[in-house]
């Protein structure tokens, strides 16, 4: 229970919270609350990876988020799954910045990542 406001931990704001790496407590969206699992990631059916890239971004993104491979699909969202700044700056170091954070912003799902460095191009070239 918070003494000043009398408020129990995970009750705040009028729904459940959490309390992210910072220890300060912040509300958990119902959409997550329903389809994240125990480990970070939605529990529904996993569409598994197909292409080679994504097949290497998946195992970053594991390996990032601490979950099994065989729990991220090609359709997860990176920052829905679990992912923070965090652990996107440790992605981008972790696959030797071929990305950026700017392309894991714009793409944050693996198979959309995945075609956008298919492609061959980044942001610097679209300009």
């Amino acid at each position: 229970m918070n003494i000043l406001t009398g408020e129990t931990v995970g009750q705040r704001y009028g729904r459940p919270t959490a309390i992210n790496p910072n220890s300060q407590e912040q509300p958990v969206s119902l959409a997550r609350q329903a389809a994240v699992g125990a480990h970070g990631v939605s529990d529904y059916s996993i569409d598994p990876p197909t292409t080679a890239t994504e097949h290497r971004l998946a195992a970053a993104w594991a390996e990032v988020l601490g979950v099994p491979k065989d729990r991220v699909g090609r359709n997860m969202h990176f920052f829905d799954g679990g992912g923070s700044s965090h652990a996107a700056i440790r992605l981008v170091i972790l696959l030797d910045r071929r990305v950026s954070l700017r392309d894991l912003a714009d793409f944050p799902v693996l198979a959309d990542l995945a075609s956008f460095l298919d492609t061959g191009r980044s942001h610097s070239d679209a300009s």
